[in-house]
């Protein structure tokens, strides 16, 4: 059992508005973490479904035998290559499903003049094995081209890391209003109580013994409003995955959160408990010394 307070009650308005207050700063980390760790997740799976691959385009021909041959021969000529481990040919039917979730007129897509696609997987993705299987395929059919799709995963990762990078600024921002309102919640409690501290200071009471009662009671108010803006989040969590889950995997994949999202999610409350027993602890320490 804790030793009971000291000190009076923090004024009823004043504590409402600090776990008000710390109850925002929660859900406003909460966001701008799971974003962060989504965003992630998003590019590992990127990542994962392109390591070492590279699709060769090939130009479309209205006649369907003809394209058919030249993709023969160019899968002969890509397989020859000492760099490639698989090379297969991607039917027609598998390019309009691709592009039925940006297309939906059957008409429109059967129309088109689509090009024939060959996936290559590689042993090495170095630039050399990628420049020589796309000579071995302009060579079997002219004006074929290789995508690497390296080029706009990389394009990619550099929007996630810029994404990070403002994360980490929230984050900062997120922790200095939190510590900020400490500060001034703090103060406006030190200086209610100051007859009674005073009061402990004459009957030998120590520094460290009043701080402590000050970090105890600060620490109460943002678990209280860390809890709470954690329990606020939940719902919106739920519908963002709820409409992440509608959305078509061909378009953008399916993915799994990571269990570091929900073990950062459960330790926000107590990270902002112990911000604000320690900064609560040394305000009171450093008022104090400047009241003797």
């Amino acid at each position: 059992m804790t030793a009971p307070s000291m000190l009076p009650q923090a004024g009823a308005a004043s504590g409402r508005l600090t776990t008000s207050l710390v109850a925002v700063f929660v859900f406003l980390a909460g966001c701008a973490f799971s974003a962060a760790s989504y965003v992630d997740a998003l590019i590992v799976t990127w990542n994962r479904s392109v390591s070492g691959t590279v699709t060769v385009q090939l130009p479309p021909v209205s006649d369907r035998q003809a394209a058919d041959a030249r993709t023969s021969k160019a899968l002969q000529a890509i397989r020859g290559e000492a760099s490639v481990a698989r090379a297969e040919s991607i039917g027609r039917d598998q390019v309009v499903a691709l592009l039925k979730p940006w297309l939906a007129d059957d008409g429109l897509i059967a129309d088109l003049p689509l090009p024939n696609l060959i996936d290559v997987e590689l042993r090495t993705t170095t630039p050399e094995a990628i420049a020589s299987v796309g000579a071995a395929a302009a060579r079997a059919v002219p004006g074929a081209t290789v995508d690497d799709h390296r080029a706009w995963l990389n394009r990619v990762v550099d929007l996630a890391d810029a994404f990070r990078y403002l994360s980490a600024a929230v984050f900062a921002m997120i922790t200095l209003a939190l510590g900020l309102t400490i500060v001034f919640a703090t103060r406006a409690g030190l200086a209610e109580a100051a007859e009674i501290v005073e009061v402990l200071h004459l009957v030998g009471a120590r520094d460290g013994t009043i701080a402590a009662q000050f970090a105890w009671r600060a620490a109460r108010q943002c678990f209280a409003g860390g809890l709470s803006g954690l329990v606020a989040f939940a719902p919106a969590m739920s519908i963002i995955v709820w409409r992440a889950d509608r959305i078509d995997d061909r378009i953008l994949p399916t993915v799994e959160p990571p269990w570091t999202l929900w073990a950062g999610l459960a330790v926000l409350p107590l990270a902002a408990t112990v911000l604000a027993a320690i900064t609560a602890h040394v305000t009171v320490r450093r008022s104090l010394k400047q009241m003797v």
